[in-house]
């Protein structure tokens, strides 16, 4: 396999992303407003969800017309008369959270140019762009399952990362069921600390320099490409939403 195909992006990519207008488009900053609405949202809307399946629940099971769907909707007491903690939590969840919804998607758009602006100035004075090299292995860690991603510095041997890379994917196909799992409970250490992008030698002893290791969701997009920034801390990686270049 030639190395180029294995580590080296387009050569217009890098064209495009010099651009901010197409660099923001294509990767988007971290926030940590944007990360609390979207738990925020996610967590409204179960309860939300929630309490209309088991107001529906409860008028069928009683035999109940829908003119009770509103009493119904908003009783916070158990069958006993008192009040219920998650009821409570059920009803007023949801409505309670608007506002809080209202301020945290406020800040986030308020504060989107100025964090597209310092991603954008962090990529300039030492980024680069990573193309991500699957490993064929599945990493869980909780209950979500995880692909690990090789991606290389500029700095490292390309050619020898890419012998590296080609016999470690074969090596892994080759390991029984027994072994893939001792190998991803390995990986699934370095979960934790993906967005810090931990060298790859933290796994593999013998892995090459500069080759570093992260990962993706395996219910989410993979995306082929990764811009990566340097830290106060070290460095971070952030996918490339190539089709939002054009």
């Amino acid at each position: 396999m030639n190395q180029t195909q294995l580590w080296t992006p387009a050569p217009e990519v890098s064209a495009q992303l010099s651009n901010p207008q197409n660099f923001s488009r294509a990767v988007k900053a971290p926030s940590a407003s944007t990360k609390a609405l979207s738990t925020v949202g996610i967590i409204a809307l179960a309860l939300l969800v929630y309490n209309l399946v088991n107001t529906i629940t409860s008028l069928n099971k009683n035999g109940l017309s829908s003119k009770y769907f509103v009493d119904m909707f908003f009783t916070v007491e158990s069958y006993s008369g008192s009040v219920n903690p998650i009821l409570v939590l059920q009803v007023w969840g949801p409505i309670l959270a608007i506002p809080l919804i209202v301020v945290l998607l406020i800040i986030s758009l308020s504060t989107k140019d100025a964090r597209a602006r310092k991603v954008f100035e962090a990529y300039q004075s030492g980024g680069y762009i990573a193309v991500a090299n699957t490993l064929p292995l599945a990493v869980v860690s909780g209950r979500v399952s995880y692909t690990p991603l090789v991606l290389l510095s500029p700095l490292a041997d390309a050619n020898l990362s890419a012998d590296w890379y080609i016999n470690q994917v074969k090596h892994i196909e080759g390991l029984t069921s027994k072994e893939k799992k001792i190998l991803a409970k390995d990986f699934g250490r370095q979960v934790k600390s993906a967005a810090k992008l931990p060298e790859m030698r933290t796994v593999f002893q013998h892995a090459p320099a500069e080759m570093f290791l992260t990962f993706v969701a395996a219910t989410k997009e993979q995306s082929r490409l990764y811009v990566v920034l340097p830290t106060q801390s070290g460095r971070t990686a952030l996918p490339v939403k190539v089709q939002s270049l054009g």
